[in-house]
């Protein structure tokens, strides 16, 4: 496997969505209901967001392999790596059970967002091996395929697809019995900051894509 590729783009993956949860947790300090419940969520955005990483670090590889095997993922592989998450999210209700928040993931709700996430996420890590040189970086690549608002608009997808699944995994949770009648305030209050804040990360995100891209070819 072409180990430097692959954790170049998991690094880098990792770091988009840490800086966007905790850019969301920020922006949530000051939402209504939001300074009772603060603690919970930020936890729970916290750990909700380690374990997206490790479920798509599992695409991923995924797409590797098949690409040094000359081969494309099957539909049998896109079920697998679906079946793996499902371990991840056990590791994840464990850690959850501490938080004044319960919690009952419902498969039928979720399993259509989440195999479109990785099926998404499979294409990006394809494009980008397609057209990848062995000793280019990754932003020259990302670059070379998308330009900055290509790479823009798959940026903003990505995050649009996890808000609309931590959304649906939101709606699953218990609140205290005196803020029951407003969770669907809550999680919609939720959902909307979280698209607010992609989009703002997206633009970010894309001008360091076009800087990185260039300082390389400077370099050169």
């Amino acid at each position: 496997m072409e180990s430097h590729k692959l954790k170049a783009l998991s690094d880098e993956y990792s770091l988009l969505m840490h800086t966007f949860s905790k850019k969301t947790i920020e922006a949530l300090k000051s939402q209504p209901f939001f300074n009772i419940l603060f603690p919970a969520v930020s936890r729970f955005l916290d750990e909700n967001v380690e374990k997206e990483i490790k479920k798509d670090i599992l695409t991923m590889k995924l797409v590797f392999n098949a690409y040094e095997l000359e081969k494309k993922v099957s539909e049998k592989e896109f079920d697998e790596i679906f079946e793996k998450t499902k371990e991840i999210d056990e590791e994840f209700l464990k850690k959850t059970k501490s938080l004044p928040l319960s919690l009952n993931l419902s498969y039928k709700e979720i399993a259509d967002i989440r195999k479109k996430r990785i099926k998404f996420l499979a294409e990006i890590v394809c494009d980008l091996l397609n057209n990848w040189e062995n000793h280019a970086e990754l932003y020259e690549t990302i670059n070379l395929i998308y330009r900055q608002e290509g790479f823009k608009k798959i940026i903003l997808e990505l995050l649009h697809l996890y808000n609309i699944e931590t959304r649906l995994i939101a709606d699953s949770i218990k609140l205290p019995f005196f803020l029951q009648s407003a969770k669907s305030a809550i999680t919609k209050n939720l959902y909307l900051t979280m698209e607010r804040v992609a989009k703002e990360l997206a633009e970010e995100w894309s001008n360091k894509g076009r800087n990185r891209s260039q300082s390389s070819e400077i370099k050169l």
